[in-house]
């Protein structure tokens, strides 16, 4: 016990009642650094969500399997490139054989029969890759060099 008017030193103060002040701090400390990590990098479950101009969002007629099964690879050994890969150069670019791949043609300057053997060299290719094609009918867009590969319409 202190005697009367004289102070009892901080170090005991903090010894006889601990320092609990770190245990309400820590919490609300780490919240708001995350918070200002997640702002500083655009990140984090209070963002808006936006839709990205450059992807594609997902199509109504998404299956959870793949629509169709291409043929097994042919035995033996063989030579082969993919014609582009990923970022990491190694895997390839694909299709989602989850999703059809949606396709118009535009008939100017094209033979009677064009319609049809568009649909028979597709049937082809489903058969052989395992994508599904769907024919969304004509158009009258010409051809670009710089048109945008997405376009959300």
């Amino acid at each position: 016990m202190t005697p009367p008017g004289r102070q009892v030193p901080e170090f005991r103060l903090q010894r006889a009642h601990g320092n609990r002040g770190w245990l309400f701090a820590l919490p609300i400390g780490a919240v708001l650094l995350l918070r200002l990590v997640g702002a500083a990098t655009g990140v984090g479950p209070w963002e808006a969500p936006h839709e990205s101009t450059e992807i594609p969002s997902a199509a109504l007629d998404v299956s959870t399997t793949p629509l169709g099964v291409p043929f097994p690879a042919p035995s033996g050994s063989g030579g082969y490139s993919f014609l582009r890969t990923r970022d990491d150069g190694v895997t390839p670019v694909t299709w989602d054989r989850c999703q059809p791949v949606h396709y118009v043609m535009r008939p100017d300057g094209a033979p009677p029969q064009a319609a049809h053997e568009v649909r028979v060299a597709l049937a082809m290719v489903s058969r052989a890759t395992g994508l599904v094609f769907v024919d969304d009918g004509m158009t009258d867009e010409a051809p670009t060099e710089d048109r945008a590969s997405y376009q959300p319409e």
